[in-house]
């Protein structure tokens, strides 16, 4: 049966605001090949990037398209197709031991790049890590890189992170502070400190943006990881990246595991940095 007069406006009406919304995003966003690599953090799972994942395909700026678990024994599986003919691709990384500990994640994440070198011809990719998820980038980051074996790291987000200790290991509510105006932390954990000596080695062409929460109760902190603790990542690598960013999410949307819970002003931050054709972007620096 053919649709009636006021049918075929209505559809033509939805085809003409999806082209719209098309050329739209065209406009302000980057579409490329280059995938975005998701790693969750202490006991986190697939659903800890899913929701980010949601958000940007909501917009119309990526698809998930390929899901790596990695077993306890470091073994890969792959669940999905990279297409590269895609735009924006979306790849969920999944530790199955999700307590190994971030010196783990960063071994198995140089397995996942050699793989995602090798069997997906990938050449470069952004990062996106939550808690645990964001130390190990950046612990990944500052090994030697067989360069013709892994793809090269693109840009990188840490959403927080905890780099100088999780509250209750290694640091207390209202504990530590800053000495300087470069965010060096009064108290060192250990891992911070050989962090420290490993910046030099953080890639100098990769742009950094480091989201962080406040809930604003008194113990600032987002209730795991505290102000400090986050923001210590700029004595770490802000002297070796490219560029270093962050953003500052306050209020109850502020808690540890919210932050990667369809969260508009993290998922707007993480698309804003990774594939706005603009500078002017809201970001504090």
């Amino acid at each position: 049966m053919w649709p009636t007069m006021l049918g075929l406006g209505l559809i033509l009406g939805f085809f003409a605001q999806r082209i719209d919304q098309t050329q739209r995003l065209d406009q302000a966003y980057n579409f490329t090949a280059t995938p975005t690599v998701f790693v969750h953090g202490y006991h986190g799972s697939f659903k800890s990037e899913r929701d980010m994942m949601t958000d940007i395909e909501k917009m119309g700026l990526g698809q998930h398209e390929l899901t790596v678990t990695v077993s306890p024994k470091g073994k890969l599986s792959f669940q999905g197709h990279l297409d590269t003919q895609h735009h924006n691709p979306l790849i969920g990384v999944v530790f199955q031991d999700n307590t190994a500990g971030e010196m783990a994640y960063a071994l198995w994440l140089a397995k996942v790049m050699r793989a995602l070198k090798r069997d997906y011809h990938v050449v470069q990719y952004n990062a996106v890590g939550h808690s645990m998820g964001a130390v190990a980038w950046v612990l990944y980051a500052q090994q030697e890189q067989d360069v013709g074996a892994v793809p090269i790291m693109a840009k990188l987000v840490t959403i927080a992170g905890p780099f100088d200790g999780i509250l209750g290991f290694g640091d207390q509510v209202r504990r530590n502070y800053f000495l300087n105006s470069q965010a060096k932390p009064r108290y060192q954990t250990k891992l911070f400190r050989e962090m420290r000596l490993n910046g030099p080695r953080f890639p100098t062409r990769v742009p950094v943006l480091n989201i962080y929460g406040d809930l604003n109760d008194g113990t600032n902190s987002d209730g795991v990881v505290s102000v400090v603790s986050a923001r210590s990542l700029r004595y770490l690598i802000k002297p070796y990246a490219k560029s270093y960013q962050t953003v500052l999410v306050t209020g109850p949307n502020a808690q540890h595991s919210a932050l990667h819970r369809h969260n508009l002003q993290v998922s707007q931050a993480i698309m804003n940095f990774l594939w706005h054709k603009s500078d002017q972007q809201i970001l504090d620096k």
